[in-house]
């Protein structure tokens, strides 16, 4: 879900999603005799339900024209992602970025700016800083083919002063 509210020169977004999946299985054992098939009731069964996919996130973001083309941002972000191993994961950052195209047809918009992230692993981690400040790089990219149909593509890269060879690819935020 995306909710915007625009003004002459400004934007507030606000941005939220999860995906969550639970799967249940059910188990079957012998209770320690031997089966005997015309006899079932030696048989036990147990259902077991396990998160398989746990994914949310929020995200606010402030734009402010300076002129038509260039414009200033502060935005914060949370996510989980608990398949990557993610249980919290706050940004902030904050930058300047430039409109190529904003037309009927065709918007993208890059932005160049500093973050500072802070995450919890569901497993703790010796070989990264689980707080950071960064470099930020994105692109979002919308052309629409048809009335009914568009191709989005969205690029989010932080990468970690602390550790250069440590870049996120955030896309899915």
């Amino acid at each position: 879900n995306v909710y915007t509210h625009d003004w002459s020169k400004s934007q507030l977004m606000w941005r939220l999603g999860g995906t969550r999946v639970e799967t249940t299985d059910t188990l079957y054992f012998v209770d320690g005799t031997p089966p005997d098939p015309d006899n079932i009731q030696n048989i036990q069964e147990r259902e077991v339900t396990t998160t398989n996919t746990e994914l949310y996130y929020t995200n606010l973001r402030y734009n402010r024209n300076i002129t038509e083309r260039f414009f200033w941002y502060v935005g914060a972000n949370w996510d989980r992602n608990i398949p990557a191993g993610i249980e919290n994961r706050y940004i902030g950052d904050a930058g300047v970025g430039n409109i190529w195209y904003d037309n009927d047809k065709i918007k993208w918009r890059t932005t160049y700016g500093a973050s500072y992230t802070d995450q919890e692993d569901t497993v703790e981690r010796t070989d990264v800083e689980s707080t950071f400040v960064g470099a930020r790089l994105t692109s979002a990219f919308d052309y629409q083919i048809t009335a009914s149909t568009s191709f989005t593509n969205t690029f989010i890269g932080d990468l970690n002063f602390d550790c250069v060879v440590d870049f996120r690819d955030l896309a899915a935020l």
